[in-house]
């Protein structure tokens, strides 16, 4: 007579309470013990032993309640232990007690500590060119579901150095018009994305293949979109990963020195999932650009130089309309350049492609760069990761800078 399996979900638990049936199978008259005991925490700690009659986790081995005897009066036994709120390591030992071969099974199953935070946070590779970006957080258990709604607006540099305004990406897979006062964006979930770093374990040169430090949080599929020295050819994505010997292969030739830092990341919520285990949906969003508006400084007469209160936001380079009381746009009238680039407001003057006759206080509204924009939407988060985490929402998908000319 022999015990065939012993079976239990061994799946990293939340910190909440919960349960874990077991199936016990072998053949009729198999005897078995069960213990199942969570390990202590610190050498100043006792074992914990789960009381079957208690259903509760209790310090030390104290009496047969810790052990679990049974004889199979059928091919299968099957029950449920109980495990108390908060993380911890557990065992699960069965040992036949009836075999003349001593036949012990352990399952060990982990549960997390504590609820785990997301972090969503706009992120940019033109950072100079931003005000500190929003974020919005959510907390929840491992598994557990929930949403979050985050309204951010995004906003151009205060500085005379970088603040010509953000304009529309016109090479975005996305389709939306920052013309319009707003603008309901589907489909956006290649938009967001994790990312992860990871150091480079011996020089490569024109290879596909080269070996890393850790392998956390690396999938199939995340880009690499950054080197900390060298230079990237294109956006390689990984193809392959060898756990054995940390080996990971990538779409294209590179070459990388030992020692640099790679950047990855996991675009698409399948990626994500795939990279931390986390499941979201990101619905549509909305995106509603701040009207932007300057008053004329100084009369104007016949000039294609307009002196205004500020250029705060405003670009160079033929990318902006603008309209106004007075204003001649029979003919092209674009922003040629930002001449003297002034945002607190002082001696802003810009240069436009018609001369123009305008009075002091005349109000020019500008058109296709702003200083402030707004995206605004709804995150389902379907489960929760095992530990906090940070999931990012490309900019650059949907915006550009502005410059002086």
């Amino acid at each position: 007579m022999k015990i065939n399996s012993f079976e239990i979900d061994t799946s990293e638990m939340s910190n909440i309470p919960q349960s874990r049936r077991y199936t016990v199978s072998g053949d009729i008259g198999a005897s078995f013990t069960i213990v199942a005991l969570q390990n202590s925490s610190s050498s100043s700690t006792h074992t914990l032993y789960y009381d079957f009659n208690s259903s509760a986790f209790e310090s030390g081995h104290n009496d047969d309640q810790n052990n679990l005897n049974i004889t199979l009066t059928s091919t299968v036994y099957k029950d449920n232990i109980n495990f108390p709120d908060g993380g911890g390591d557990f065992v699960i030992k069965l040992i036949q007690t009836n075999s003349d071969k001593t036949n012990i099974i352990s399952k060990s199953i982990s549960k997390v500590s504590a609820a785990t935070t997301l972090t969503f946070q706009a992120e940019t590779s033109n950072t100079n060119s931003y005000e500190t970006l929003p974020t919005t957080t959510s907390k929840g258990v491992l598994n557990t579901s929930g949403s979050v709604s985050f309204n951010w607006d995004i906003t151009n540099k205060k500085t005379d150095t970088y603040g010509f305004g953000l304009l529309q990406n016109t090479s975005s897979a996305f389709d939306f018009d920052l013309t319009l006062e707003n603008s309901t964006v589907p489909n956006i979930r290649n938009a967001w994305y994790f990312k992860a770093t990871d150091t480079v374990d011996g020089a490569i040169t024109s290879a596909t293949a080269f070996r890393v430090d850790d392998l956390t949080d690396l999938v199939v599929g995340m880009q690499i979109t950054g080197v900390s020295s060298g230079s990237l050819s294109g956006t390689p994505f990984i193809t392959s990963i060898d756990t054995g010997d940390k080996t990971i292969t990538i779409s294209s030739v590179q070459t990388f020195a030992d020692g640099i830092t790679l950047t990855f990341k996991a675009y698409g919520i399948d990626n994500i999932k795939s990279a931390i285990g986390a499941v979201f949906e990101f619905p549509d969003i909305t995106i509603t650009p701040t009207v932007l508006t300057k008053a004329v400084r100084t009369d104007v007469n016949s000039s294609a130089s307009i002196d205004l209160v500020d250029t705060y936001g405003i670009a160079g380079g033929n990318l902006v309309t603008y309209k106004g009381v007075g204003v001649d746009n029979s003919a092209s009238n674009r922003v040629t350049e930002i001449a003297t680039a002034d945002v607190d407001g002082s001696n802003g003057v810009i240069t436009v492609e018609r001369a123009q006759t305008l009075s002091q206080g005349v109000v020019l509204t500008f058109i296709g760069s702003f200083a402030i924009i707004n995206f605004s939407g709804n995150i389902i988060i379907n489960s929760y990761p095992n530990v906090n985490r940070t999931i990012n929402f490309d900019l650059d998908k949907f915006l550009s800078i502005g410059l002086d000319s």
